[in-house]
């Protein structure tokens, strides 16, 4: 069983052979995170206070001049520690974001007016991963104006949430549409025709 202990942040050591790169940018963001949401990722420490995972969150902690933070206490022989180093930082790269989900998660986060770019997702990282939903959903219907979304500034992108139940109707829907057809309808209701 895992006990959350609170450890003065001075005791801390880090690991001399860390393999996760820690960038000035991010250690920033992290410290954003933790001011915005709590410290709800204890760092993993072994029983003499060794980092095992979590140097980011440490060198956020010791920027935010925090006096002690969550850990977890990790036991177990040296070669199992040593694994687990590799794999905790391995996992987390082995897949990618889910785009549909995160792009609705970051437009719903935008109109609750939390600042997505402090955290580092542009609005052009939400504009790209509409273009790609969009490429993705329609394979041809959109893709010449996904063209001149990335080509054009006088054209913006507005994103809909759907229901999930309803994905597949809506994306057999607009396959069979064009660009023109969804422009054409917007405007006509724009003006009351």
């Amino acid at each position: 069983m895992l006990n959350l202990v609170y450890i003065e942040i001075e005791k801390l050591k880090t690991y001399e052979n860390n393999i996760k790169e820690h960038t000035e940018e991010q250690i920033k963001t992290i410290a954003k995170s933790i001011q915005e949401t709590a410290f709800n990722d204890p760092i993993g420490i072994t029983p003499d206070y060794e980092i095992v995972e979590g140097h980011g969150r440490y060198y956020a902690a010791k920027l935010l001049k925090l006096e002690k933070v969550p850990c977890i206490v990790i036991e177990g022989n040296p070669e199992k520690i040593r694994l687990y180093r590799i794999l905790h930082n391995k996992c987390c790269l082995d897949t990618g974001f889910d785009r549909d989900k995160l792009m609705y998660e970051l437009n719903s986060l935008k109109i609750e007016g939390i600042d997505i770019e402090v955290f580092g997702f542009t609005d052009k990282d939400l504009e790209v991963a509409e273009i790609e939903a969009l490429d993705a959903i329609t394979n041809e219907s959109f893709t010449s104006l996904a063209d001149e979304i990335k080509n054009e500034s006088s054209i913006f992108t507005i994103s809909f949430n759907f229901p999930v139940d309803k994905r597949e109707r809506i994306e057999e829907f607009i396959k069979l549409k064009t660009k023109e057809y969804f422009v054409n309808k917007i405007l006509e209701e724009m003006e009351g025709k």
